[in-house]
């Protein structure tokens, strides 16, 4: 487990929803109350709430917080959690893009707030295209995986959200079978 992730059972038996995103996310509705409502609803224990992460310099901004929102999102979950204590555990979280180069950004941000869950992932963004300088996505399948084992071994997360999504991108070219040596190798 990374130095930035905190293990949340308790024991064996807790179950918790890990992937869920704040309007500040833009692509988002409801407020954590509204989820941890859900998930009590569905015999949850708890919910995490795991917003993405800000990126420096504009990056991705249709489907993220701006870094000058980091605050009112630490700020929107803790109230949440004080809200509902009596009623459902509210932790607090951040979805992780895995982007190479951003490495001293993401760390300064993980070093800001002590995190119950980080999850990692690698989202096929115009910026993550960029860092390979490439649109073609016979290449770019093949490197989604291996910057998914990249971000693995960081260190960083406790888990990776979603590791079929590149699946999504020009799906006439991904075929599973002719990326199984990358995955496996990765």
């Amino acid at each position: 487990m990374g130095s930035f992730a905190k293990e949340i059972r308790v024991n064996n038996e807790l179950l918790y929803e890990t992937h869920l995103h704040t309007p500040l996310c833009k692509h988002a509705v409801g407020q954590p109350e509204d989820y941890a409502q859900a998930a009590l609803n569905k015999g949850l224990d708890g919910i995490i709430v795991t917003c993405h992460i800000p990126l420096p310099n504009g990056m991705a901004p249709r489907t993220r917080m701006c870094p000058e929102e980091y605050p009112d999102y630490i700020e929107l979950v803790y109230q949440s959690r004080e809200s509902m204590k009596d009623v459902i555990d509210i932790r607090l979280g951040l979805e992780i893009d895995f982007i190479p180069g951003l490495e001293a950004w993401t760390e300064n941000l993980l070093n800001r707030e002590p995190l119950d869950y980080v999850l990692g992932s690698v989202h096929l963004t115009e910026e993550y295209k960029r860092c390979y300088n490439t649109e073609d996505w016979h290449f770019l399948h093949r490197q989604y995986f291996r910057s998914l084992a990249d971000a693995a071994e960081t260190g960083y997360f406790i888990c990776l959200s979603h590791p079929d999504l590149i699946k999504n991108y020009g799906m006439d070219l991904y075929n599973l079978e002719d990326l199984m040596e990358d995955v496996r190798t990765s």
